[in-house]
């Protein structure tokens, strides 16, 4: 049982054990099968560059380079297009052939894509084959500054080459898709902006990133600020006011109570009167205070009691309109 189903620490440190025997067991009966090295835990294990030359790298895409929307838009043609691969040059990581045949119509309505990316013996034997392919045309600079541009008897052509990004393009278009060499040179500029779409780095360096400024700033009143309530004027008071109080707290807070008038034991020192004594500077209503000697409110029928404190003298009437009341 030990053998049949060991345990897992037993298990992961005989594994490499066990795929051996496997293989040599495989050799005997005739077969062939490279014995594995062994792995077994401490052993060296292959570095991060041998691991990264056995893998494969991916064959070039282009297909996207000229999408079958992208050319009826610039070539107005309103065809369809069964998009393949062309066979005159093996696909592989650097280059592809794309075909965009044109459903229900002749050879004179495709188009045809090649690109080269970085090619591993360089760009000579591809300026090369755009010299065989287009004979006797002169360099320009229409999309780069190694550009050929070839009306011919059957095709229209323009190819192109970036060395700064390590890539070539050539784009055949039939006569009848492309009316003219100028809407050639359009589908071509269009793949050069495309060429991101293979893998291919932008020119130039990556814009900076740019710093939020004064004028990003939004010009509205931070509500935390006890200064300025939701209205967003700021106002007399000191304290945090009641629309602060409420966004902190959830709840509107309680008013103080209203100050009765005649209040003959108020201090004029900015204390609070002492509960159960009215204030005689502040009217019912909250409105300006009373002049001195009169009476806010119609008197009482029952007579206050006496006091022993001299009544304070009432300060002066305030021009401005009290805040509003402070939460305790």
């Amino acid at each position: 049982m030990l053998y049949l189903a060991p345990p897992r620490e037993l298990a992961s440190l005989t594994q490499w054990e066990r795929n051996r025997a496997n293989a040599e067991l495989y050799r005997r009966a005739g077969g062939q099968a490279e014995l594995p090295e062994a792995a077994r835990p401490g052993a060296a294990r292959p570095s991060r560059d041998a691991v990264a030359r056995s893998v494969q790298p991916e064959n070039l895409d282009a297909s996207e380079l000229l999408t079958p929307a992208e050319i009826v838009l610039r070539t107005g043609q309103p065809v369809d297009f069964d998009v393949g691969t062309l066979t005159d040059l093996p696909r592989s990581p650097s280059y592809h052939g794309v075909h965009l045949r044109a459903v229900d119509h002749d050879e004179s309505f495709d188009v045809s894509v090649r690109a080269w990316r970085d090619p591993p013996d360089g760009f000579d034997s591809v300026v090369a084959t755009f010299n065989a392919t287009l004979p006797g045309v002169a360099l320009s600079d229409d999309v780069t500054n190694e550009t050929w541009v070839a009306d011919l008897e059957t095709v229209r052509a323009v190819a192109f080459v970036d060395r700064p990004r390590r890539v070539a393009v050539l784009i055949t278009c039939g006569l009848a898709q492309c009316v003219d060499i100028s809407t050639t040179l359009i589908l071509a500029k269009l793949a050069h902006d495309n060429l991101v779409r293979i893998g291919v780095d932008s020119d130039g360096d990556a814009a900076p990133v740019r710093e939020p400024g004064p004028e990003d700033a939004v010009d509205q009143a931070d509500p935390r600020d006890p200064a300025v309530p939701a209205g967003g004027e700021p106002t007399d008071s000191d304290g945090p006011s009641a629309a602060h109080h409420e966004a902190a707290t959830g709840t509107a807070p309680a008013p103080d109570p209203a100050p009765a008038a005649n209040d003959p034991t108020a201090s004029t020192s900015g204390e609070p009167p002492s509960p159960g004594t009215p204030d005689p500077t502040a009217s019912a209503a909250g409105d300006t205070p009373s002049p001195p000697g009169s009476s806010a409110t119609p008197p009482s029928d029952t007579p206050a009691p006496p006091s022993d404190t001299e009544p304070a003298t009432p300060s002066p009437p305030s021009t401005t309109r009290p805040s509003e009341p402070e939460p305790r």
